[in-house]
């Protein structure tokens, strides 16, 4: 594999492939002043069993319960706060788990080895259950907080009901409610924890050969069951949209969020089509339309974005802050919004601007800062 570096960057790079089917890049950094390492696997809630909503959230937690070698609860967690982890963490996507963890180079090695076990020989602690529950519960009851979950929650529940992206995901006491709850996570884990489905990355002053000496020694004994990645259809059908849809916000106020489904977009990446729809969208001078809601004190701010799902759609968000005026006559503003899209289908997007476009992005590429170890291990692994 070839990967191509920003002349800003003077990392070294190896990529690996080890014999269990797991990949893996390696990272010597002389000027990182920790280590840095993660590990992503494909599998996320859209793999929950239809009976426990969030277990695959659960199993995330239940991960950290100990591994054969090193039995103790939250072992591991013990031994990163002892040895200058100041981020670690892990997350449940949709369709990705990711658990990472900084520490201090010198004891890179050894959290290798225990945070390999965790994968090789887990326990699973049956002891930890209960723990584990109201762990999430907990999670769960401060999202209610949050406008963005409230959003996902809400968008998730207008889709196909018959689709996994309909259920809900986060996991709750009530949704671990079930009387097989511990046997439901042993055989997640089984069925879909595979060495093959996993990127592990590692970010650290130790040089390459070093590096992949540890990760041979310490992952080489994740079973590999030679699982294909999930594949799913989009849960949005033609019923599911041209809604509008109100909802009683916690925090935000005033927002028009205007959703576009699409065919998925990542893999139009090299021409960065996606990319440039979000930046005319956005742009600020004086003929954008940010400016004319300006102008005409219906806005103060518009932000667009693409967010790319479970491999089968995409979604063009564009964010609107209305003022009381823009809140009052909202329709009026979605109109100058599609005009505006019709206009640039019309007459199509000028060619300086695309040009403008690639000038910016080659010199963000060229003299990129470099990521903290953790957020650049994560953004590659996943």
């Amino acid at each position: 594999m070839v990967i191509k570096q920003s002349p800003n960057d003077k990392r070294k790079l190896k990529y690996v492939t080890m014999s269990n089917g797991m990949r893996v890049l390696l990272v010597n950094d002389q000027e990182s002043d920790k280590s840095a390492v993660c590990l992503s696997i494909a599998v996320g809630s859209m793999r929950d069993y239809p009976e426990v909503g969030g277990l695959a959230h659960f199993l995330e937690h239940m991960m950290y319960l100990g591994s054969k070698e090193y039995p103790e609860k939250n072992a591991f967690s013990e031994f990163l706060a002892n040895h200058g982890s100041e981020d670690d963490n892990a997350y449940t996507q949709d369709d990705s788990t990711v658990f990472y963890y900084d520490i201090a180079n010198e004891n890179l090695e050894e959290s290798l080895e225990r945070f390999g076990a965790l994968f090789s020989h887990p326990l699973l602690s049956e002891s930890g259950v209960e723990q584990e529950k109201n762990a999430v519960e907990s999670e769960y009851v401060q999202s209610l907080q949050s406008d963005a979950f409230r959003r996902e929650s809400l968008k998730a529940h207008l889709t196909d009901s018959e689709h996994p992206y309909s259920r809900f995901t986060m996991g709750s006491l009530k949704s671990f409610d079930h009387p097989d709850l511990y046997k439901l996570v042993q055989q997640f884990h089984q069925e879909f924890y595979s060495a093959n489905l996993m990127n592990l990355v590692v970010v650290s002053q130790a040089s390459l050969d070093d590096q992949e000496e540890y990760v041979q020694k310490y992952f080489s004994e994740v079973k590999d069951q030679g699982l294909p990645r999930q594949v799913l259809e989009s849960p949005y059908q033609e019923s599911h949209l041209q809604k509008m849809v109100r909802l009683e916000s916690v925090k935000e106020k005033d927002l028009l969020q205007v959703l576009w489904v699409l065919p998925y977009q990542r893999d139009r990446y090299p021409s960065m089509s996606g990319q440039v729809i979000e930046h005319l969208l956005a742009l600020e001078n004086k003929h954008s339309l940010l400016s004319l809601l300006k102008d005409l004190t219906l806005a103060t701010d518009l932000e667009a974005g693409m967010q790319h799902n479970l491999s089968a759609f995409s979604e063009l968000h564009v964010n609107i802050k209305l003022t009381k005026a823009g809140l009052a006559d909202y329709p009026r503003v979605i109109r100058y919004l599609v005009s505006y899209i019709q206009v640039l289908q019309q007459t199509g997007i000028p060619e300086e601007l695309v040009t403008e476009f690639q000038a910016m992005q080659l010199l963000h590429f060229n003299h990129q800062e470099k990521q903290a170890g953790v957020d650049y291990a994560c953004y590659v692994a996943e």
